[in-house]
């Protein structure tokens, strides 16, 4: 029997990711700076924490949400109830279509749909399904609140097996951006912007008799192992909020898709380079590629790839550090 994600990977020891969960927080600490209809603390968070639970204890010890629901159809229910960290979490044992399909949002809301997998998958019979991932989508946009916020993480990778990417289009005609061009075989780079394209345009051509919008807000990529995209949005009636915080770090409201790709690094690499952080910075700004790779080549330690050093000096007040401790 296949193991479930969570008996694979601990989620609490992903840097990547680690890094995005920093940059969401830090934005939704700023909401309510930008709209008094936007008290982020009465939200409920309605997320797929694994037996980890690691988002809701983030989310609710540096947002102060106390309204929380996991979903996870996994047998493993008894473990999903005692590794609830707060009393206060409602743990629901099905799967996210089954939930959303039987539950309104009758509230303003987060929910994180933090899939494992992909849009897509290829049945043993060799024909293309979609997952449930678009349904989920679907449901959530016939009753969700204005002001409330959607985010959708998904593999973006395709199956080896899909290597025609005129199969895929064919797929998703209804929903691809008519900019896309075919031909050739789905890498990640082209996977990334396919995945963005298909499911904003999804989302606009379920809601377009709807009041309520959905405004893209960022998006990111990175790999931890898998090629994971992360999409944020709000539903609102106006794109004034959008707007308000069109100027906020991290935030593209166009088709740009911010890369986290951050080097690994020693506690003692860190340090050093955190004590330098000012003049590297400067020197990035300050020189072409080139030179600022000879500037990396004077450290006391190798970094041939300036770009990864790049990044890090963008991200490096989110990257976490991990220890080791007796308990």
């Amino acid at each position: 029997m296949k193991s479930s994600s969570f008996e694979r990977i601990n989620y609490t020891l992903r840097p990547k990711k680690q890094i995005e969960r920093k940059i969401l927080i830090e934005f939704f600490q700023q909401v309510s700076k930008h709209s008094r209809e936007m008290d982020i603390c009465k939200y409920h968070y309605i997320g797929m924490g694994s037996i980890f639970y690691y988002d809701f204890i983030l989310f609710h010890k540096y947002l102060h949400i106390r309204r929380m629901t996991s979903i996870d159809d996994k047998i493993n229910i008894k473990r999903f109830e005692f590794n609830k960290p707060y009393d206060f979490v409602t743990f629901q044992p099905q799967k996210t279509t089954d939930f959303f399909g039987e539950n309104s949002l009758t509230d303003k809301v987060i929910i994180w749909l933090d899939y494992d997998y992909s849009l897509f998958r290829r049945l043993k019979d060799g024909t293309i399904q979609t997952t449930n991932i678009l349904k989920d989508i679907d449901l959530i946009t016939q009753s969700v609140k204005n002001k409330s916020f959607l985010i959708i993480t998904i593999n973006a990778g395709f199956p080896k097996q899909i290597k025609d990417q005129l199969t895929v289009i064919s797929l998703f005609r209804k929903w691809m951006s008519r900019e896309f061009k075919s031909g050739g075989e789905i890498d990640d780079e082209k996977g990334f912007p396919l995945v963005q394209n298909i499911i904003l345009n999804f989302i606009e051509e379920k809601q377009k008799f709807n009041s309520t919008k959905f405004y893209k807000l960022f998006s990111f990529k990175y790999n931890d192992g898998a090629p994971m995209f992360t999409l944020v949005g709000v539903f609102d009636d106006s794109d004034a909020f959008q707007k308000s915080v069109v100027n906020e770090r991290f935030v593209k409201i166009d088709d740009s898709i911010v890369d986290i790709n951050v080097p690994i690094l020693t506690y003692r690499e860190k340090l050093y380079l955190d004590s330098r952080i000012e003049g590297l910075s400067e020197k990035n700004k300050a020189l072409d590629d080139l030179k600022f790779k000879e500037e990396l080549s004077k450290l006391e330690f190798e970094l041939d790839d300036s770009g990864l050093i790049k990044s890090y000096l963008e991200f490096y007040p989110y990257y976490p550090q991990y220890y080791e401790g007796v308990i």
